[in-house]
C-alpha cells in the first residue's frame, strides 16, 4: 500500500492494497473499504473483484465507487458522499496511489463541516497532508469552492 494517512477518527486514505493490507487493515478495526479506481486502470495489485472477496473473507465491507483519474464530477462526489454515510467506520479510501483518495476524502470533509476551500487545504496541511503539487491544491480548493455554492446535484 502507498502510504496511509488518517483524516479524522472514521476516514483513512492511501493507494491500493494487496491481501496483506486488507488483513492489516481489519487487524486495526477498519470495517469498511471503498475502492475508488476504475475497473480499466493499469497496473492494479489486486483486481477489485479480488479485493472484494478478500476484504468479505476477513469481514470487511467493500464497496467500489468508481472516480476517473484527473476528475471528481458533482455525481461522483454525491455519489462517493453517499456510500461513506451508510458503511461501518472507520473506512479505508483508496485509489491507485492515494492522490484521488485524498483529493475526494478532502472534499467531502469540507462540504460536511461547511469549510471553504482554503480552510480545508490548510486543515489539511496541518494533519500532514503533503500536496504533490500546486495544481493538486488549487483543484481541491476550487472543488470545495464551487461544490458548496452549488449544492448536491
Amino acid at each position: 500500500m502507498n502510504g496511509r494517512i488518517r483524516v479524522d477518527d472514521e476516514l483513512s486514505i492511501g493507494g491500493q492494497l494487496t491481501p496483506e493490507d486488507i488483513d492489516s487493515l481489519r487487524n486495526e478495526g477498519f470495517r469498511s473499504i471503498i475502492d475508488l479506481r476504475d475497473p480499466c486502470e493499469p497496473d492494479m495489485a489486486l483486481w477489485t473483484h479480488e479485493e472484494a472477496e478478500k476484504a468479505a473473507w476477513v469481514g470487511v465491507v467493500h464497496v467500489h465507487c468508481p472516480v476517473p483519474v484527473g476528475e471528481l464530477a458533482r455525481d461522483r462526489l454525491d455519489l462517493f458522499l453517499e456510500t461513506l454515510s451508510q458503511l461501518p467506520k472507520p473506512c479505508f479510501v483508496h485509489g491507485h496511489n492515494g492522490r484521488r483518495a485524498m483529493a475526494i476524502a478532502i472534499v467531502a470533509r469540507a462540504l460536511e463541516k461547511g469549510l471553504s476551500g482554503e480552510e480545508a487545504v490548510g486543515e489539511a496541511k496541518a494533519r500532514g497532508v503533503a500536496f504533490e503539487d500546486a495544481e493538486q491544491e488549487v483543484f481541491i480548493r476550487d472543488s470545495i469552492d464551487l461544490y458548496a455554492t452549488t449544492g448536491p446535484a
